[in-house]
């Protein structure tokens, strides 16, 4: 398994630059304009998300916090808490995301099962953290308190679809029914590298 000093930048900027909205967000906080983000940004933001599986928005939602975590500057203990939230995940998840995105079918069912397992309670633990960091964001940072709440509430629909998916599985008693015959008969899954719906 990958570890955050394991991950090259190589790799780092093949995963933003596939899921699309962490580079979304990198230009939205690298435009230095006061104000918060226009009412269609927000939308493409949410859009963008929502038709993700959500292994891949779990890694979406982790890459674009820690964008917004180094646009801040000086850190809050809530915003602390987050970066080394998005790292244990991004180390967590992306060595299989990356695999199976170079290489289809390379990830076996057992890798992709045990993954699968605890993506609900990660979405649910990064939600939660989101909220609070958005929660202690001063009224001058209005563009970066949108973003966290954007990511929170894609991070809470996330978590609901996850444990479907998982609860799924474990109600499913048939040993001939694998991974990818899961995921290859349900629109709510989380299939790696799992870019879009």
């Amino acid at each position: 398994m990958y570890t955050t000093t394991e991950m090259n930048d190589q790799d780092l900027a093949y995963m933003v630059n596939a899921l699309e909205v962490p580079v979304a967000i990198r230009d939205i906080l690298s435009d230095k304009s006061a104000g918060d983000i226009s009412d269609e940004m927000h939308f493409a933001l949410h859009d963008a998300i929502s038709d993700m599986q959500p292994d891949a928005a779990l890694l979406t939602i982790a890459l674009s916090a820690r964008h917004i975590i180094f646009a801040q500057g000086m850190l809050t203990p809530s915003l602390q808490v987050l970066e080394m939230e998005c790292k244990r995940l991004i180390a967590d998840y992306a060595h299989l995301w990356i695999e199976e995105a170079r290489t289809p079918g390379s990830v076996g069912d057992t890798a992709i099962l045990s993954a699968l397992m605890t993506v609900p309670e990660d979405l649910e633990g990064m939600a939660d953290m989101l909220q609070t960091a958005s929660d202690f964001m001063l009224e001058s940072e209005q563009k970066a308190q949108t973003l966290l709440t954007i990511l929170h509430v894609q991070a809470r629909a996330h978590s609901l679809i996850a444990q479907s998916f998982v609860e799924a599985i474990e109600e499913d008693k048939s040993d001939d029914i694998i991974a990818t015959q899961l995921i290859a008969t349900s629109e709510n899954v989380i299939a790696f590298p799992g870019v879009s719906a």
